[in-house]
């Protein structure tokens, strides 16, 4: 066996993910994060942790799917960007890692998660905004690039074509973020504003109840409305929870970044407000959470 290939097999150490629900700042925290030296850090690489996966109806994965040779597959891909970038450790953030916690910890029993919380009123709007608002192939593909994969891009772009022909026919998406169990009979008698709450509290609702199952050295729950208003110390104990080499540097970072009217024109986005009368269903709906 090749030195390389010998590399390549060899364990993460101590891969960091990130996730939330759309909008929740999983990502600002994320490129807070790849601030450390240790870290290389991939946005969003849905298509690398949709390796095999089958015909399905939603986004979940189980911890049964993992066979040796898919955890082998998914692990040398991160060890790959590792060794490229001459980091240390890998890092990404993607929401649909809220369906898929047990499979996660099956391929990677050392992953550091971090489940990042916005309050729904602040999520929501900005979810239905999402719903509503059409990306064109070039913004899809700007934005994933870095993780684009052969074998699961005819997934991407069938997602893709089905919400371009619903922009064409001034229609919602269908798709936007991790697909829910349940979320087609769902979808078919309600408003977007309802969609998008219904989206938040099944992935809170999978997320919470799925950390439970894991040790808890290997998960913290961050709120995002800490991060804005306490920055210092949220950033401070996520760094000790990752075991950051350079804790100082983050949270300098952290502090310079984390401010709603000084962000980059790349991290801002669009919200629409649901109707007083969508806000009373929402919140009965969420109620549980």
């Amino acid at each position: 066996m090749s030195a390389n290939r010998k590399s390549l097999d060899t364990e993460l150490d101590r891969p960091v993910l990130i996730m939330g629900t759309p909008r929740s700042g999983k990502s600002m925290l994320s490129y807070v994060m790849r601030s450390a030296e240790e870290f290389i850090g991939m946005s969003e690489p849905f298509m690398m942790w949709n390796i095999g996966m089958g015909s399905y109806d939603d986004d979940c994965r189980t911890a049964e799917e993992v066979t040796p040779r898919l955890r082998r597959q998914i692990t040398r891909m991160c060890i790959q960007n590792v060794e490229r970038n001459g980091k240390k450790r890998y890092l990404d953030d993607l929401a649909h890692h809220m369906l898929r916690i047990p499979f996660i910890h099956q391929v990677m029993p050392e992953a550091r998660l971090i489940h990042v919380v916005r309050d729904a009123e602040g999520a929501i709007p900005e979810m239905l905004y999402g719903w509503k608002n059409h990306d064109t192939l070039r913004e899809v593909i700007r934005r994933r690039y870095r993780g684009l994969k052969l074998r699961t891009l005819p997934h991407m772009l069938g997602r893709f074509a089905v919400n371009y022909v619903n922009g064409m026919r001034g229609k919602r998406r269908s798709y936007y973020g991790p697909i829910v169990p349940g979320f087609t009979d769902f979808v078919a008698s309600h408003s977007s504003a309802e969609i998008a709450a219904y989206q938040w509290l099944k992935l809170m609702e999978i997320a919470q109840q799925d950390l439970r199952t894991l040790p808890e050295k290997n998960w913290m729950k961050v709120r995002f409305e800490d991060m804005v208003r306490n920055t210092r110390c949220t950033i401070a104990n996520i760094c000790e929870f990752c075991e950051v080499e350079d804790p100082q540097t983050v949270i300098t970072f952290a502090e310079q970044y984390i401010d709603l009217n000084n962000m980059p024109a790349y991290a801002q986005h669009g919200k629409e407000e649901p109707t007083q009368a969508e806000w009373e269903s929402i919140r009965e709906m969420i109620s549980p959470i």
